[in-house]
C-alpha cells in the first residue's frame, strides 16, 4: 500500500514537472512567435521611416541647391554691382597703404585690386611689425630712441610712435614745395623717421626708388585685423596715427574685415579726435566693404568722413557715391 503511494506520488510529480515543462514550452514558443511577428512589423515601419527621411533629406538638398544658385547670382550680381559703383572713383588718386603685419591677406589683396579697378595707385606700403609688442626692454629703449621719446610705458610709446609717424606722414604730402621750404625738407624728416624705425625692424617701407616716399595730395588707407590672434594690441597706435594724419588734413580712411578680433574700427570710431576726422569700414572683407573703402577714399579725399558698414557706431553701408562733376 505503501508502494502503491509513492508510485501514485511519483506519477503525480512526473505529470506536473512534464505540465510545467510544456507551459515553458508553450511560451517559449509563443514569444517566439510574437517576436517574429513584431520584428516584421519593426523592420516595416523603419523602412517607412528610412524613406520618409529619405524624402526629406532630397527636399533639403534642392532647397540647398536652389539657394545656392540665388547666392551665386546675388554675388556676381554685387560684384557687377561694385564695379560699376566705383568705376574711375579713385582715377587720378596716390593711396600710402599702412598695414598692420597679421593682417588678413585676402581682404588686403582684395582691398587692393578694388582700389586700381578705381583707377588708384598704391605707390607706398608701410608695415607695422610685430616688434610693436615690445616684449623687452631692450625693444622699448630703440622704439624710445627711434621717436626720441620720454615715455616707459608699452601704450604711451606706442601712441607716441604712431603720432609722430602720422605727423611725418601728414607733412610729407601736405606740403607744397617753395623757395623758403622746398618739399624736400618734410620728406627728408619722413625718411629720417622710416629710417630709424626700418633700421630696427619696427617697420618696413616698400616704395618707388626714384619717387617721392610721400607724393603731394596722397590719401592715406589703414588696413588691419583677422580672426587670428594680433602680434601686438595696435589700437591705440592706430588710433593716434589716423588722428595725428587727420588733425593736419591728410585724408585717412581705417578698415578692417567683418570678422576681425583686433578692434582697430571700434577704437577709431570711439576716439575723440580720430573718431570726428577719420573714416571708417568694419567689412572691409565683403563686395561691400570693399566699395565702401573705395567710395570712402574718394570722399574723404574731399573732406566728407563717416563711419561705414553695419558694426557698432556705422551710420551707413556705403557712402553715397560722389556727385558727377
Amino acid at each position: 500500500m505503501v508502494l502503491g503511494e509513492a508510485g501514485d506520488l511519483l506519477i503525480d510529480f512526473r505529470y506536473h514537472l512534464v505540465s510545467i515543462i510544456a507551459v515553458f514550452l508553450a511560451l517559449g514558443l509563443g514569444i517566439l512567435m510574437g517576436t517574429a511577428v513584431l520584428n516584421d512589423a519593426l523592420v516595416e515601419s523603419l523602412k517607412k521611416d528610412i524613406q520618409t527621411l529619405g524624402d526629406r533629406v532630397d527636399a533639403r538638398q534642392a532647397e540647398i541647391e536652389q539657394l545656392d544658385r540665388r547666392v551665386a547670382a546675388a554675388d556676381a550680381f554685387a560684384n557687377e554691382a561694385a564695379s560699376w559703383l566705383t568705376a574711375d572713383a579713385l582715377q587720378g588718386r596716390v593711396i600710402v597703404l599702412v598695414q598692420i603685419e597679421g593682417t588678413d591677406g585676402d581682404m588686403v589683396g582684395a582691398v587692393s585690386d578694388a582700389i586700381v579697378d578705381a583707377g588708384g595707385e598704391i605707390q607706398t606700403t608701410i608695415v607695422v611689425g610685430e616688434k610693436f609688442a615690445l616684449q623687452d626692454q631692450i625693444e622699448r629703449d630703440q622704439l624710445a630712441l627711434a621717436i626720441d621719446s620720454s615715455a616707459s610705458s608699452v601704450m604711451d610709446l606706442r601712441l607716441d610712435a604712431g603720432a609722430l609717424l602720422g605727423a611725418r606722414l601728414a607733412a610729407a604730402a601736405a606740403e607744397a614745395p617753395t623757395s623758403a621750404r622746398p618739399q624736400d625738407v618734410a620728406q627728408e624728416r619722413l625718411r629720417e623717421t622710416l629710417r630709424g624705425l626700418e633700421e630696427n625692424e619696427f617697420i618696413s617701407v616698400l616704395a618707388p626708388e626714384d619717387q617721392s616716399i610721400i607724393p603731394s595730395n596722397a590719401t592715406f588707407l589703414i588696413v588691419g585685423g583677422s580672426t587670428g590672434d594680433r602680434n601686438f594690441d595696435s589700437t591705440g597706435f592706430v588710433a593716434s596715427l589716423a588722428a595725428a594724419l587727420s588733425s593736419r588734413g591728410a585724408p585717412t580712411l581705417v578698415a578692417e574685415p567683418a570678422e576681425s578680433t583686433w578692434g582697430l574700427v571700434p577704437a577709431v570710431r570711439e576716439d575723440p579726435e580720430a573718431g570726428t576726422r577719420v573714416a571708417t569700414v568694419d567689412q572691409a572683407n565683403t563686395v561691400e566693404g570693399r566699395v565702401a573703402v573705395v567710395l570712402g577714399l574718394q570722399r574723404a579725399f574731399e573732406g566728407v568722413t563717416d563711419h561705414y558698414g553695419v558694426g557698432p557706431g556705422a551710420t551707413q553701408v556705403i557712402p553715397e557715391p560722389a556727385p558727377s562733376p
